[in-house]
């Protein structure tokens, strides 16, 4: 996971310390992040199709090679199209990451641990955040670009060797393709000598291998929530999009008015918020388990919205003229506590979420298509916000829209989510469905 956020810092560092001093115009730059952005959208659903057809090793084998190939087309930088070339393989890399490392997680690891075991994810990334900005952006100087790669280039050749000599095939995709020998095998090399092997071997495979009855063309749709892939697919996909919104305008709003408000050195700013989230991102390992995934998402959530209006009322205060002398700093430790409050919830938990909620059978699939549709808004949510402050509403409108989407997000998760706690993905597949016909919760459907 520390790769996807190399492949973003990346491009940074190419702008600001290329060892050949060159200026990249701002179009360019802008194309960059795009292009980055847009290989997400085909990565994710194009790994998420490749781990179904291959497996689960053999992809994030794949993924790693490509991590690394664009790092060191990143560095070689002949002419242009190169670059934009390593930026879109990078961006392949990264979506695919997002999907197919929650998901494998999600299918070898047993259930009491499985929360707080893709919830690591979310800690490797501020690690990584933190060692560029906090470690080696400090050392300045021009050709700092070409060390980043070099790093970046060796973590995927660690992460591909790792993943060719110590992972083990999901016992989950072995069922998919017929293989029953090979997913026992898979599954007790898994598992401690003392787990119920067998049974938990049977359930997977009431859910990998239903009986399904032949059906017409026109019977494919009902078909389709009938199995239930529909509603954890849209349920995951307004928790991603929720996410997506939930604070991200107010974030980068409050953030640029620190920065105006008092005479702050940025670079100052950034090592102390990275620093923070570093800290802040491994408080969900010890929470994720103990008290499951919708209470610290609602908790996040809350914690959020209130820092935020009290954040706003803070900038109007400021702005006014209104205890002038207190309030930048007020403002900082406030939004220090809103990155908090962002670590325990709303950051990592969707990823976990990402590992559980689909039902067994293609959740690769469901899994890449919910992760396009959240690359799709998070590449066009800048763009919209940006029109929305520019049709003449002001740069408060952010706040009010993340506020009502923070509702939104704890209607949806209160009501509509099922806890998923130390629950086999079985479980939780039973539990999504309770509320559907009878019919549509028997672990076998028989012809």
């Amino acid at each position: 996971m520390a790769l996807t956020i190399l492949s973003q810092m990346s491009i940074m560092f190419a702008i600001r310390y290329h060892r050949g001093h060159v200026q990249f115009p701002v179009h360019m730059i802008n194309w960059l992040f795009v292009t980055l952005g847009i290989g997400n959208i085909f990565g994710s659903v194009v790994f998420s199709f490749l781990a179904e057809k291959v497996g689960r090793k053999h992809t994030l084998t794949a993924l790693g090679v490509q991590f690394g190939l664009s790092f060191f087309m990143s560095e070689l930088s002949i002419h242009s199209a190169v670059l934009f070339i390593s930026k879109f393989i990078a961006g392949l890399s990264v979506g695919g990451t997002y999907v197919v490392v929650p998901i494998y997680i999600g299918e070898v690891a047993e259930k009491t641990s499985r929360g707080r075991l893709i919830a690591l994810m979310y800690p490797s990334l501020a690690i990584a955040n933190f060692f560029v900005i906090g470690f080696l952006e400090p050392l300045g100087g021009y050709g700092l670009s070409s060390i980043l790669n070099y790093i970046s280039a060796s973590v995927a050749i660690i992460a591909t060797i790792l993943s060719v000599t110590l992972v083990e095939e999901s016992p989950f995709y072995y069922l998919t393709i017929g293989r029953e020998l090979a997913a026992k095998s898979s599954l007790v090399k898994l598992r401690s000598n003392h787990s119920n092997h067998q049974m938990e071997f049977n359930e997977i495979q009431n859910k990998v291998q239903p009986d399904i009855p032949d059906i017409e063309v026109g019977e494919k749709v009902s078909t389709f929530v009938k199995y239930s892939w529909l509603k954890p697919l849209l349920l995951m996909t307004g928790i991603l999009g929720l996410r997506s919104l939930s604070g991200l305008s107010s974030s980068n709003f409050f953030m640029t008015h620190i920065l105006q408000s008092g005479d702050w050195d940025w670079k100052l700013i950034m090592i102390l918020f990275s620093a923070v989230h570093l800290l802040g991102s491994f408080v969900i390992l010890f929470i994720i388990d103990k008290y499951g995934r919708k209470l610290p998402l609602i908790v996040s959530v809350i914690l959020m919205s209130v820092l935020y209006i009290f954040l706003f009322v803070l900038v109007l205060m400021d702005r006014h003229g209104i205890h002038n002398y207190i309030s930048p700093y007020l403002l900082s430790a406030v939004s220090i506590l809103s990155y908090l409050a962002v670590d325990i919830g709303v950051g990592p938990i969707p990823f976990v979420l990402l590992g559980e909620l689909f039902p067994l059978r293609n959740k690769m699939m469901c899994a890449g298509i919910s992760m396009a549709l959240h690359f799709i808004l998070t590449l066009l949510l800048p763009i919209i916000m940006i029109g929305i402050n520019h049709s003449g509403p002001g740069p408060y409108i952010n706040i009010i829209i993340s506020i009502a989407v923070a509702i939104s997000l704890v209607i949806l998760v209160k009501y509509y989510y099922p806890e998923t706690k130390d629950k086999s993905l079985n479980e939780i597949q039973v539990e999504i469905n309770k509320n559907s016909p009878p019919s549509n919760n028997s672990p076998i459907l028989t012809k």
